[in-house]
């Protein structure tokens, strides 16, 4: 692959289909393996020392490329390759189709647009220190070195991230100092988001002839008065605690399945709960709440279907204040910013790195139906990601 500016290469990997197969519920979609190969290409075009994958899951690879600058620490850009499915989409999800100053495409925003920008800023720099006369009147070197890591599964088990975490590398013997997570934030650096974890929680009942329905049990009428003490224990968390900036936790029942026709009493009924966590909480304080609201009923409990922790960052750490100079270095205005949802980013603290969330484009049109990034925001991204090298 030559070498792409940062449309040519959003288009590229919008063009790339990589729907994550749980969040389509179609085990057979072939995930990321095809988006990893031209990522592969794009970091090899742009001048990466060294190029590594590893295996998450069965033919779902992380990829790494490795951006020697010889200085003494290294950071962590990281973008996720999965996007939710196309179904519904009102623009040709994979055509990369720029019109009225945008791209349009699934994952042009969230995150094949923010990824194209961290690699052409990565690419410029490995220019510049190849070729210092082609800098913009800039001569200083890169402050850090740049592990580039396109993880999978984001969309769904977060598989990529915690498997990078668990092998995360050492630099001459020191952890990356800081990483910088893509996502559409407008260029605000995002220094805390809310947690996750979701459970199956199932009654079981007595199949019978929905004509004799007395010699059964209703598994449906089981679960009615479950949902009732989660929508009371809902109440609760929104009058509860609250974070100065994230507000409460809150709880809701998202799916309900039940019975195998309509003349069959069911015999046994599933609903899953999403249950956000606030800075503070930890994933088994929700379990345990879960549990309580619910005793006296005969139900069981899955284990976490997904368990991600709270994020928090201090607004003045020098990852934060990193992503504050490099949005204006861009010419975008930000500040501290904080986030309802959950990212990548909350698996680095556990294993020593602090991670900032950060990237263009707007979270308002992740996972839309017409789903674009501006030419101007990608654009502005590259300034921005470049800024963070060169800080």
């Amino acid at each position: 692959m030559e070498l792409m500016n940062v449309i040519q290469l959003a288009q590229k990997l919008i063009a790339t289909p990589s729907i994550n197969p749980v969040a389509a519920g179609d085990p057979n979609l072939p995930g990321e393996a095809a988006m990893a190969q031209v990522i592969e290409e794009a970091l090899r075009a742009a001048g990466a020392a060294e190029i590594t994958k590893t295996f998450p899951l069965e033919n779902r690879p992380n990829v790494f490329g490795y951006f020697d600058f010889k200085q003494p620490e290294t950071i962590i850009f990281e973008a996720h390759m999965d996007t939710v499915p196309v179904l519904g989409m009102t623009v040709d999800p994979y055509a990369g189709l720029v019109k009225d100053g945008n791209l349009y495409g699934r994952g042009a925003c969230d995150v094949k647009g923010p990824m194209a920008a961290m690699i052409t800023a990565l690419a410029d720099a490995a220019s510049e220190v190849s070729n210092p006369q082609k800098g913009e009147g800039n001569q200083a070197r890169p402050r850090y070195n740049v592990l580039f890591a396109a993880v999978c599964d984001e969309e769904s088990g977060f598989s990529g991230v915690c498997h990078f975490m668990n092998n995360l590398p050492r630099f001459d013997g020191k952890l990356p100092v800081f990483a910088v997570v893509a996502e559409p934030t407008e260029l605000q650096p995002v220094v805390a988001h809310k947690g996750t974890a979701r459970w199956e929680v199932l009654t079981r009942g007595v199949a019978a002839h929905s004509s004799t329905p007395h010699l059964g049990m209703n598994a449906v009428y089981a679960m009615a008065p479950v949902i009732q003490k989660l929508q009371n224990l809902a109440d609760e968390l929104q009058q509860g605690p609250r974070h100065p900036k994230l507000g409460s936790a809150s709880l809701s029942v998202g799916t309900i399945h039940g019975g195998s026709a309509v003349n069959v009493v069911p015999d046994e009924c599933i609903i899953q709960v999403d249950r956000r966590l606030i800075p503070g909480e930890i994933v088994e304080d929700g379990l345990a709440q879960l549990e309580a609201a619910l005793e006296g009923h005969e139900v069981e409990i899955t284990f976490p279907l997904i368990a991600v922790s709270p994020m928090e960052v201090p607004e003045d750490h020098p990852a934060a204040k990193a992503c504050l100079e490099a949005a204006a270095a861009a010419g975008v205005e930000s500040a501290p910013a904080y986030a309802n949802y959950c990212t990548d980013a909350a698996f680095y603290q556990p294993a020593g790195v602090t991670a900032v969330v950060f990237g263009p484009g707007s979270i308002s049109r992740a996972h839309t139906r017409d789903e674009y990034i501006s030419l101007q925001d990608l654009e502005d991204g590259v300034k921005a990601y470049k800024a963070i090298i060169f800080h």
